[in-house]
């Protein structure tokens, strides 16, 4: 779908990578820079005996590889030379780190005012904070996150997942083709300036809108009392989500308790969060006279409600859901596990590309003639 859109790409880390990924997923000739001996994510993660990286072959699946010292005025060169010839420029270095290599957002566009190019930080190009150096848990502390997942001691908690940089990348990729829209309308290009923070607050839902609205922050109801109640059978968990009065309605019919359907207790949502530990207790009797959990998602599946069992890394890898979609695939000599997009177009397949190159592969390619 973006054949023909050349990409240049000196991100590193996770957000940057991921956003690259992407972009070569759907068709970009994205071509990675990475520093003399190579992107650190090479050696990072799982490794093989040849060196290689899982992690590295996942984020870099479908792209060239070119290995250049940035801070060598000859690359400079070669990079100012070729700009003409690329669409996109990502990078996700700190804030004045491109432009100490010669090679800013007004520099490139000088060369190019089509181009347009995407830089990813911590806290955005500019501010009090622009420059401070950050990772995905800069964003989930400054952010509010950690403090919302604190443990019953009140310790922060930081994600076990990547939230922060995937959602960061893929604001990032949203910003760039919106970008790139907007450039085949008026001729020229633009800097996208996405922040780790900032998408790190999207995340958030509703709660700064509760907060904005003139609720304190010791009075959100979060997690186990806003509609999401967890149960077990066995040593099995699922979760059950309700909000409205309707499916109130329908989770009383399920657990066959018309005493409680109508009961002022729970009849609206908030005499529901006042009453939600009793609510738990109603599902968790119900789920122990179920056989399994699979049996009781059935069962509340059939009467209109939202319900999952939950299942470890394993269990949601081998999801039949993701195995009809084809949504995981091996890529690279070591047949490494990587994720699709998680969107279909119904004109296009989209699958990640090839396998991921040898460092500095496309080097002797690019030294001596344009990316095009």
């Amino acid at each position: 779908m973006l054949e023909g859109l050349v990409v240049y790409d000196f991100t590193r880390a996770l957000s940057g990578p991921w956003c690259t990924r992407m972009l070569a997923d759907l068709g970009a000739t994205v071509v990675k820079f990475e520093p003399p001996g190579g992107d650190p994510i090479r050696r990072a993660a799982v490794r093989y005996a040849d060196g290689t990286s899982s992690f590295f072959n996942h984020l870099s699946a479908g792209k060239r590889s070119v290995e250049a010292d940035l801070a060598d005025t000859r690359v400079q060169e070669q990079i100012l030379e070729t700009i003409t010839g690329v669409d996109v420029v990502v990078e996700n270095f700190k804030p004045g780190t491109m432009a100490r290599f010669g090679l800013s957002y007004s520099t490139l566009s000088e060369r190019d005012p089509r181009l347009v190019m995407c830089s990813i930080s911590g806290f955005g190009q500019e501010g009090p904070d622009a420059r401070v150096a950050a990772y995905a848990t800069a964003g989930e502390a400054a952010g509010g996150i950690a403090w919302l997942q604190r443990d019953e001691h009140g310790v922060p908690r930081f994600s076990a997942t990547v939230s922060v940089d995937i959602g960061s990348g893929s604001y990032a990729l949203s910003g760039i083709l919106a970008a790139l829209l907007q450039r085949e309308r008026s001729g020229t290009g633009c800097h996208v300036d996405v922040s780790m923070l900032e998408s790190a607050l999207t995340f958030h839902g509703r709660v700064p809108h509760q907060i904005g609205a003139g609720l304190k922050q010791e009075e959100l109801v979060l997690g186990d009392r806003d509609g999401v109640l967890l149960a077990h059978v066995a040593h099995r968990y699922f979760v059950l989500s309700f909000v409205n009065d309707d499916a109130w309605q329908r989770v009383a019919a399920v657990l066959a308790r018309p005493d409680v359907a109508h009961d002022a207790a729970f009849a609206t949502r908030q005499a529901r969060t006042e009453h939600w530990h009793e609510i738990t207790q109603f599902v968790q009797q119900w789920a122990d006279r179920c056989t399994d959990a699979e049996q009781a998602v059935a069962s509340l599946r059939e009467g209109g409600l939202a319900a999952e069992v939950v299942r470890d890394v394993n269990g949601a890898l081998a999801h039949p859901q993701l195995e009809y979609r084809q949504f995981l695939q091996r890529v690279g000599s070591h047949h490494d596990l990587t994720t699709s997009l998680p969107f279909r177009f119904s004109s296009n397949p989209v699958i990640p590309g090839a396998p991921p190159a040898a460092l500095d592969e496309y080097g002797p390619e690019w030294r001596t003639s344009a990316p095009r």
